[in-house]
This record gives C-alpha cells, sequence and structure tokens, in this order.
C-alpha cells in the first residue's frame, strides 16, 4: 500500500516498480529460455503474452491509483513519476520484441 497523500515532492520512486521491474525481468529470462531452449514460441503469441501481461500492469495501476483515498499534488507527482520509471524499464525489458 503506497500513501499518496505526501506533502513534499519526492525524487526517488516508489519500491513497487522495482519488484515489479525485477519479477518482469525475471520471467522475460525464464521464458525466452523456454522459448530458446525447450518450446519454441511463435513470434505472434509471444508478442501477444506480453501484451496482456502490459494490459493487466497497466490496468492495475490506473485502478490503484484511481482508488487512492487522499492524494495530494505532490502525491500525483509520485504516481507519474511511478509510471514513467516503469516505463523506461519495460522498455529495456521488452525492446527487441
Amino acid at each position: 500500500k503506497v500513501n499518496w497523500d505526501i506533502g513534499e515532492i519526492l525524487t526517488q520512486h516508489n519500491v513497487y516498480v522495482d519488484k515489479l521491474s525485477n519479477e518482469l525481468q525475471t520471467f522475460r529470462n525464464q521464458f525466452d529460455h523456454i522459448n530458446e531452449q525447450l518450446l519454441p514460441v511463435p513470434k505472434a503469441v509471444y508478442r501477444t503474452i506480453w501484451d496482456q501481461i502490459l494490459d493487466k500492469i497497466f490496468y492495475t495501476m490506473v485502478e490503484g491509483y484511481a482508488s487512492a483515498k487522499k492524494c495530494s499534488n505532490e502525491g500525483r507527482a509520485l504516481m507519474q513519476l511511478d509510471f514513467q520509471q516503469l516505463l523506461r524499464r519495460l522498455e529495456r525489458i521488452i525492446a527487441d520484441l
């Protein structure tokens, strides 16, 4: 749970961004291993799986942001920082899809 009712603009994103990014990188590594070593996955299927993963992540984030009971302007700035950091990391994780 994140407190969005903060009184100052923060320069560091929330830890959930790091945790989610790390889990997605681990998933990508494992999925690539399966695809390359065990069972080749067609590129269209591979992309569809990632599309669905990203869709669920973004939907959940928007729902989480929208359900905040109290949110200051600084909290909204932190939401934006979190989202931007996650996007940057996702771009690196799925850059070659």
